[in-house]
C-alpha cells in the first residue's frame, strides 16, 4: 500500500472500478459498436457506385466537372441553382457527358484526373459520345 493516503485512495477508486462487471461489460460494447460502425461505413462506401460527369453551358462552352453517387438527384439540383455556385454563376447545367463506376472511389479518382486535362482533351472526350452535346438527362427538356 502506498504511503500516502491519497494515492491509497486512487488505488482503491480503481481496484472498485475494475471490479465493476457491468463497466466492464459497457466498455467491451462500446469497442464492438465503434468497430461495427467502422466496417460499417467501409463496407457502404467501398460499394457505392458512383457517377463522373460533365456538364456544359452550349456547345463548346464552360465546362464543369464533378463527382455524384446519385445523379438523377444532382442533375435537378444543378438546374435549379443548387448544385454549385460555379454552375448556378456560369449556367452549366447541360450533362454533356458521364461515366458510371461501381466504386465511388474510381468516379473520384476520374474526376480528380479529368480536371487536369487540358480543355482541348475534355472538348474531344465529350465529341467522342456526344458530338452535338445534347442533353443526356432525359426528364428535363433543353
Amino acid at each position: 500500500m502506498p504511503s500516502s493516503s491519497q494515492g491509497g485512495a486512487r488505488s482503491e477508486a480503481t481496484r472498485r472500478r475494475s471490479w465493476d462487471p457491468f463497466r466492464e461489460i459497457s466498455r467491451r460494447m462500446q469497442r464492438t459498436r465503434t468497430a461495427l460502425a467502422s466496417a460499417t461505413v467501409l463496407v457502404t462506401f467501398s460499394t457505392m457506385t458512383g457517377y463522373a460527369y460533365m456538364t456544359a453551358s452550349q456547345k463548346r462552352g464552360t465546362i464543369y466537372i464533378g463527382v455524384t453517387n446519385d445523379l438523377g438527384r444532382r442533375m435537378p439540383e444543378h438546374k435549379s441553382g443548387q448544385g454549385s455556385r460555379f454552375t448556378s454563376r456560369y449556367g452549366v447545367q447541360r450533362l454533356v457527358s458521364y461515366e458510371e463506376y461501381f466504386d465511388i472511389r474510381d468516379a473520384i479518382q476520374r474526376e480528380k484526373s479529368l480536371k487536369r486535362w487540358p480543355r482541348q482533351w475534355k472538348i474531344e472526350l465529350i465529341e467522342r459520345t456526344n458530338p452535338e452535346w445534347f442533353e443526356l438527362f432525359r426528364g428535363t427538356g433543353w
